[in-house]
C-alpha cells in the first residue's frame, strides 16, 4: 500500500530574464517572494521533510531560500534534473509512486502544470496559471492525488 503523503509543486521565483537561460538567478522581488513562502509555511506549519528542486541556479535559489523555513536539511535538499523545464515526467511520476515523505518540488514551466494536471486529471494539459512563485499543494491518500490548495506569492501579506 502506498503511503499517504503531501507534495508541493512551486515555481522558481522570479528570475533575471536578461541572461541565458541555465544561468538566471532571482530578482530582489523574487527573493522577496519566496521570503513570504517561508513565513507562510512556517506560520501555518507546513509539513515538508524533503525539497527536490531542478539543476538551474532560480530553481537552486529559491529551493535554498525554502530551505530554513520549513526545517529542511541540507542532506534533504535534492538536485533532480528530470525536474528541469524539459523534464522526463514518466520519471517524475515513477519517483513519486515511492516517494514516502513529503516533499517540495521546485521546477519551471511547462513542467510543473503538465506534471500537476497529470496527477489530477490523468492527461497532459496545460491546466492552471502558474505564476513566478506559485505552489499548488498535492495529496496522495488512497493511492490518488487530490488538491488541498493554491496560492499565489501576491496573496501573502
Amino acid at each position: 500500500m502506498v503511503k499517504n503523503i503531501s507534495i508541493y509543486v512551486m515555481r522558481h521565483g522570479e528570475a533575471d530574464y536578461s541572461s541565458k537561460e541555465g544561468e538566471r538567478v532571482l530578482t530582489q522581488e523574487g527573493e522577496e517572494r519566496i521570503c513570504r513562502w517561508g513565513r507562510f509555511c512556517d506560520v501555518n506549519k507546513v509539513d515538508c521533510q524533503s525539497i527536490w528542486h531542478s539543476p538551474l541556479k532560480r530553481a537552486v535559489q529559491t529551493a535554498s531560500l525554502m530551505k530554513d523555513s520549513l526545517g529542511v536539511s541540507s542532506d534533504q535538499l535534492e538536485v533532480k534534473d528530470f525536474l528541469s523545464p524539459d523534464g522526463d515526467l514518466d520519471l517524475i511520476l515513477r519517483e513519486l509512486e515511492v516517494l514516502d515523505t513529503s516533499t517540495l518540488l521546485v521546477s519551471h514551466l511547462p513542467l510543473v502544470d503538465i506534471l500537476v494536471a497529470r496527477l489530477l486529471f490523468g492527461r497532459e494539459r496545460e491546466a492552471f496559471h502558474y505564476r513566478v512563485g506559485a505552489v499548488i499543494a498535492l495529496e496522495r491518500m488512497y493511492e490518488r492525488w487530490y488538491l488541498n490548495w493554491m496560492l499565489h506569492p501576491e496573496m501573502l501579506i
